[in-house]
């Protein structure tokens, strides 16, 4: 999935307006960023909650109260961590069910453990953690997940042809989307990259793209036509997306308000310190 060439025609985008014609994926995040401040400013609150961060006691008028030394305890740390402990002390099921009574489905969940597994393996050979406490702590601390799926036909070693995945799970609180009629209208992933991190990227690589300064902001866009990377704002690389569709999974917690209406978005998908 690594094709580059540019890509101009318009597409379209959705807006509160409808649909339009639009070709600046970037400013539709940049505009759903600022839309969704306050559900962002929610997850960093509940984020402070566990790692006791130093607070400034204030008045009625929102004045520092002086002589007033604010301490966190580590019980809203504790509760967390017994939580997610709990979430990883589950077994997980996965089952396949089929009309079809000849279709051997427990071959097909062993395909699934095994995909899994090989995705852990990448991640744990990038330090990173595994997938499954990583999605356990945005459901617990964000109230929602996103997780981006990709696969694609590489070679073993022997050179024979075998299915690589490649499950990268992303933080909520860098990301942006927008849902359509069938699943995800586009969904966008922003973060801070150093220069070995984004010149070791596979679309860097097969560019030949190198980053000039120390670190940058990239914006990883998907839309079901098409994949694009911005760098500082600037498009330096697209590529047709042959899924077809946003290969994105999107997971709301359903805890919290689920009203319609702007200012009831900070409340969509409640967090376990929301009581």
């Amino acid at each position: 999935m690594l094709a580059g060439g540019g890509l101009s025609s318009p597409v379209l985008g959705f807006t509160k307006k409808g649909v339009i014609e639009v070709d600046d994926f970037l400013s539709l995040h940049k505009d759903k960023k600022k839309e969704q401040s306050a559900l962002f400013q929610r997850m960093k609150d509940d984020a402070e909650l566990i790692t006791n961060v130093k607070y400034i006691m204030r008045n009625l008028n929102l004045e520092p109260i002086a002589g007033v030394v604010g301490v966190m305890t580590n019980r809203p740390a504790l509760f967390a961590s017994f939580v997610e402990a709990a979430l990883k002390r589950a077994d997980e099921q996965i089952s396949v069910t089929s009309d079809n009574e000849s279709l051997d489905t427990a071959v097909i969940e062993d395909a699934i453990r095994r995909l899994f597994n090989q995705a852990n393996q990448k991640r744990r050979q990038q330090g990173r953690v595994n997938i499954e406490p990583f999605i356990d702590q945005q459901h617990c601390l964000r109230g929602r997940s996103m997780t981006l799926l990709l696969m694609k036909e590489g070679e073993s070693a022997k050179g024979k042809p075998v299915l690589e995945i490649d499950i990268t799970p992303w933080d909520v609180l860098d990301c942006t989307s927008e849902r359509g009629v069938k699943g995800l209208a586009w969904a966008a992933h922003e973060l801070i990259k150093t220069k070995t991190e984004v010149d070791s990227e596979a679309w860097a690589i097969k560019k030949g793209f190198t980053l000039m300064d120390k670190k940058a902001k990239v914006v990883d866009i998907w839309r079901p036509e098409v994949h694009e990377i911005f760098v500082d704002d600037k498009r330096v690389f697209d590529e047709e997306n042959y899924f077809g569709f946003v290969p994105v999974v999107s997971q709301v917690v359903p805890i919290g308000l689920m009203f319609g209406g702007e200012n009831n978005l900070q409340y969509e998908g409640e967090g376990i310190f929301f009581l």
